[in-house]
């Protein structure tokens, strides 16, 4: 009888113990629904549903990102996790793929209305994939070219905080003054930078600088993110650009041209228009310098006339009208004249040397222009 109780209970213990496995299976993937790790293998580190332990040796208590990154980690939907279950890695620099999706996940992992792909690097498997598309569609950022996305690029300070400004709606700062001296007016970043300041979403490197071009880690961008998680644009009425050309220069034949668009909101782009090439046209032949001894005979017949014979070595100044003039070139064996080809480009004029060849002759005799 005892030993029955004993195998009763073992069985209810392992039945407990496999359905608590399931549940929490269950619930792990409802957790992870849009919280995969920022890595290609998509491995889950730490609980999305988790009270707000923190996991990560490298994130200590007082550093200015530790909220921010326990927020990100247990925010629903995730916005990101740790690199290993351990390890967060603030420092690490942030990739293109990573900051679009931090910022996606923090609009809710909203789905894509486009099911077109531009970007022959970013596929239907990568954990990006719907991030890009979303972010494209909705003018966040656009790829580095119009079939590439690089989403391993590293991303800068400068770029996250334009995408993140463009994800809140573009709203326009409220000063005039740019608070750091290493932004000026007219970069793409400026207003995403003077509105991030007066937000105080960053305060920059130092007192006077923001350092744009210098990498975003980890423990940046999620700071950047946790700052401003109350200003994002949750009305469905996100600022849509609207381009005017302010600028066109064309293209010659040496060097690209450019067009420039800006919006209203102080956002601008610029397309390069590739160099042409030169336009080579018919090519031509004209005379250079005689190689080795040459001896030159100008004949003059006059009207009465006698053959006058002038031997020189240059050129001479046009007879007087009326007179016909015979030159002889005088070539010994194995001398003769070189001979230089030209083209002319129909777009810009230039001209240029093609080739240069050489004109001998085996035995003496005359080469004649008459």
């Amino acid at each position: 009888m005892i030993l029955r109780k004993k195998g009763f209970v073992s069985i209810i213990l392992a039945a407990c113990f496999v359905f608590g496995l399931f549940a929490v299976g269950i619930r792990a993937k409802a957790d992870s629904a849009c919280c995969v790790n920022d890595e290609e293998d998509e491995i889950i580190y730490g609980d999305a549903g988790s009270t707000g332990d923190n996991p990560f040796s490298d994130v200590k208590a007082g550093k200015y990102y530790t909220e921010a990154v326990l927020w990100a980690v247990n925010a629903s939907p995730q916005i990101t996790s740790g690199t290993s279950p351990t390890k967060f890695e603030p420092n690490l620099a942030c990739n293109r793929a990573q900051v679009v999706t931090f910022i996606w996940r923090m609009m809710g992992c909203q789905e894509p209305k486009t099911t077109v792909n531009p970007f022959k690097d970013v596929k239907p498997s990568h954990y990006y994939y719907k991030a890009v598309l979303w972010a494209v569609e909705n003018d966040i950022t656009t790829g580095t070219s119009k079939t590439n996305f690089s989403p391993k690029d590293v991303c800068n300070r400068a770029q996250f905080v334009t995408f993140f400004w463009r994800a809140c709606g573009c709203p326009a700062p409220t000063g005039d003054l740019y608070p750091f001296v290493d932004v000026k007016s007219g970069k793409y970043y400026s207003m995403a930078v003077k509105w991030a300041s007066e937000n105080e979403i960053t305060t920059g490197t130092d007192a006077t600088h923001f350092s744009p071009l210098s990498d975003v880690s980890r423990g940046q961008a999620v700071t950047f993110l946790f700052r401003g998680r109350n200003l994002i644009d949750t009305t469905g009425t996100r600022h849509k650009h609207n381009w005017i050309l302010e600028e066109s220069v064309g293209a010659t034949c040496t060097t690209d041209g450019k067009k420039t668009y800006k919006c209203s909101c102080g956002d601008s782009y610029t397309e390069t228009i590739p160099t042409k090439g030169h336009s080579w046209g018919d090519t031509w032949e004209e005379e250079g310098d005689d190689f080795g001894t040459v001896i030159r005979e100008k004949h003059y017949m006059g009207d009465d006339g006698i053959d006058y014979t002038l031997t020189y070595g240059g050129l001479l100044e046009a007879m007087p009208c009326g007179w016909r003039t015979v030159t002889y070139y005088y070539y010994p064996e194995g001398q003769g004249v070189e001979m230089l080809v030209y083209h002319s480009c129909s777009s810009c004029g230039k001209t240029e040397l093609v080739k240069t060849y050489r004109i001998y002759f085996d035995e003496p005799g005359s080469y004649c222009y008459n």
